[in-house]
């Protein structure tokens, strides 16, 4: 699991690694995923999940001549965040929504 991955699962989803390399949400019950099988980082099924925990309007959008996508959460922050990937842009702007 890339580190980003970790944070997004832990800072944003809210939920927390147990020994069994199971994700657990806060009140301890399993929240359908293992470690080993959830990336948002490169999954855009797995960001979206993401951009519906975060609950506000998302901008999204590639700048095709540098082929870097571009993500930002309406009310949460005013600055863009950029990656490779759309997934990847968008696990960034909700860390950054998160603090």
């Amino acid at each position: 699991m890339e580190d980003i991955d970790r944070e997004v699962a832990e800072k944003v989803m809210g939920w927390n690694p147990n020994e069994d390399g199971d994700w657990d949400t806060p009140d301890g019950h399993w929240c359908g995923y293992y470690e080993h099988e959830w990336h948002p980082s490169t999954s855009i099924s797995d960001a979206w999940q993401v951009v519906e925990t975060i609950d506000d309007c998302l901008h999204l959008k590639e700048h095709g001549a540098k082929g870097i996508w571009c993500a930002m959460f309406c009310g949460l922050m005013q600055e863009w965040e950029h990656g490779d990937t759309a997934p990847l842009a968008i696990c960034k702007a909700a860390l950054k929504a998160v603090g």
